[in-house]
């Protein structure tokens, strides 16, 4: 169980019913910290400087792979990991789990080309498709604020 409940859910209803819920942050405390985990790199810088113009404060870091991505949340603390699906050397699927079993209270969002392709097991997770990078801002907008950040 990742621990991202709707207020009205229980850890026993329906998986599709669950919602994230971002860490909320003082502006005086630690800066924020996103991973976006990519295979293609176009996508990474994509992301990279959509989110970062508009949260200039936040700190990203991108990463090509979720073999990768499991070193760098080893090393540290993240609240927020945007993730691909279909990728070589440990897919999202597989950082799901990773994360599942090592860093249950931070946040995976999957941001891939077909998220009703996103098995069963891992639909806790929010899902986004590459073609609705809005959508995913609008997320982090409605979660975190542009003055928060």
């Amino acid at each position: 169980m990742n621990g991202f409940h709707s207020p009205d859910s229980s850890p026993e209803s329906d998986v599709q019913t669950k919602t994230i819920r971002f860490p909320r942050l003082k502006r005086s405390s630690v800066q924020k910290r996103i991973l976006i985990v990519d295979d293609v790199e176009d996508i990474r810088i994509m992301l990279r400087f959509t989110i970062s113009k508009i949260f200039p404060q936040v700190q990203i870091t991108d990463v090509p792979s979720g073999m990768v991505a499991s070193v760098e949340l080893v090393k540290s603390h993240y609240d927020l990991v945007i993730s691909d699906v279909d990728m070589p050397n440990g897919d999202g699927i597989w950082l799901h789990f990773f994360m599942e079993q090592y860093h249950s209270n931070t946040p995976l969002v999957f941001f891939a080309c077909s998220p009703e392709h996103i098995p069963p097991t891992a639909r806790s997770r929010k899902a986004f498709a590459k073609t609705d990078a809005n959508g995913l801002l609008s997320e982090l907008l409605a979660q975190w604020g542009a003055d928060e950040a």
